[in-house]
């Protein structure tokens, strides 16, 4: 399974409408994105103003702590610590794009 993500506006219909999409990512990197405190569901009703600097902190703790992340690297292969800094590195590239809008996670 996986987790959609991208950032969107409240326009007070259903569902925001999208800005833009920030990827695809596998749910075998939850434990890695919660060690690195970034986990998507963290990201809950903050503007990308917020978390843009979470997700470059996350980003920077990937490297200082990547011995222990590797540790938490899913066995099926899916995922992994590359992968996760990849996802944020995408992140941060769009919430800093789109301050106003909310990250949408599916």
């Amino acid at each position: 399974m996986s987790w959609d993500i991208s950032v969107g506006v409240d326009t007070g219909g259903e569902f925001p409408a999208s800005v833009a999409e920030v990827r695809n990512l596998t749910w075998n990197n939850g434990n890695i994105l919660a060690a690195l405190k970034c986990h998507p569901s963290d990201m809950k009703g903050k503007p990308c103003s917020e978390v843009a600097p979470i997700a470059r902190q996350a980003l920077a703790d990937s490297w200082m702590k990547e011995a222990e992340l590797k540790k938490l690297e899913p066995g099926n292969g899916w995922g992994g610590v590359d992968d996760v800094r990849d996802y944020l590195e995408k992140l941060v590239k769009v919430c800093e794009e789109h301050p106003k809008a909310m990250p949408v996670v599916r």
